[in-house]
């Protein structure tokens, strides 16, 4: 699954650096998304993937991921 996060990463990073230009006039090019899943024998694992490309990886220290920004109030998530 850490190899799958690696390439939506690229591959977002790719298509954001190729057709933002494209999409810039109407909004904001950049993404993120939600990748998660298990294959057989192993852990399931959650990941948040940027619009850098970079990720980050929901665990047992940290086992939810926040999305969006707290300045705006609590977040919905307290932890599990």
């Amino acid at each position: 699954m850490f190899d799958v996060a690696g390439i939506v990463g690229d591959t977002l990073r790719e298509v954001i650096e190729r057709d933002g230009k494209y999409v810039e006039p109407f909004g904001d090019p950049n993404a993120s998304f939600l990748v998660g899943g298990q294959i057989a024998g192993e852990a399931h694992r959650l990941f948040e993937i940027y619009s850098a490309g970079n990720f980050v990886e929901a665990s047992d220290r940290s086992c939810f991921l926040q999305i969006g920004e707290t300045k705006y109030g609590k977040p919905i998530l307290d932890g599990l």
